[in-house]
């Protein structure tokens, strides 16, 4: 017996997917412009923007995971959606990376997940 993705779940999969999307373009901007800046910039100073992108890349191909979990509907997914739900909230309220806008989208995500676990089992 199939399960029915609810319509929340499906958005988040594709919300999720399209961050990995767009977090993979700037790990490869990273390369590219490390690439680009090989001919102006001393050997030296490039390290950091090489070992950053491939970190951007890494990261993108695991939000990607998630996404298309998500949208498989993998008990795994909501797990990880909902570790970097808490995570995002706690950098977010701290003011780290982001602002309270980005707080508030967490914290919704958040509450969602919350309600959407009984989906995933």
């Amino acid at each position: 017996m199939a399960r029915e993705r609810p319509l929340g779940v499906t958005l988040l999969a594709i919300v999720v997917y399209i961050v990995g999307i767009i977090v993979l373009v700037r790990g490869l901007i990273f390369v590219g412009l490390v690439s680009f800046a090989l001919l102006t910039t001393p050997s030296w100073a490039l390290g950091n923007e090489v070992i950053l992108g491939i970190g951007w890349i890494f990261l993108a191909l695991v939000v990607m995971a998630v996404g298309s979990a998500l949208w498989y509907m993998k008990k795994w997914a909501w797990f990880a959606t909902t570790i970097f739900a808490v995570i995002g909230v706690i950098l977010s309220g701290a003011g780290l990376p982001a602002t309270w806008l980005t707080f508030g989208a967490f914290l919704v995500l958040l509450i969602y997940l919350i309600f959407a676990i009984r989906y995933f089992r």
